[in-house]
């Protein structure tokens, strides 16, 4: 099972992007935030193997988010999207 996180500001993306994911069985969505710190908790907390992430949240970059994910745990692979 591939746990996945979905970091993005805007609501009817995060839904979207949950209902394309949920067509495939090895795919779990684990958590999802909207906005930096919420999403540095979550990714603590549910350890994902992927984040969906927002290249432009309203309180941090995509880019920088994605450092801090990346010193939190090496083997999260990262997709950014805007």
């Amino acid at each position: 099972m591939c746990k996945i996180f979905i970091v993005e500001d805007e609501l009817y993306v995060r839904d979207e992007i949950k209902f394309i994911l949920k067509k495939h069985a090895s795919l779990e969505v684990v958590g999802e935030a909207d906005n930096s710190l919420d999403a540095v908790l979550g990714i603590q907390n549910t350890n994902p193997n992927v984040v969906f992430l927002d290249i432009k949240l309203g309180d941090i970059d995509g880019i920088t988010l994605t450092k801090t994910m990346l010193a939190m745990n090496k083997d999260v692979k990262v997709v950014l999207r805007t």
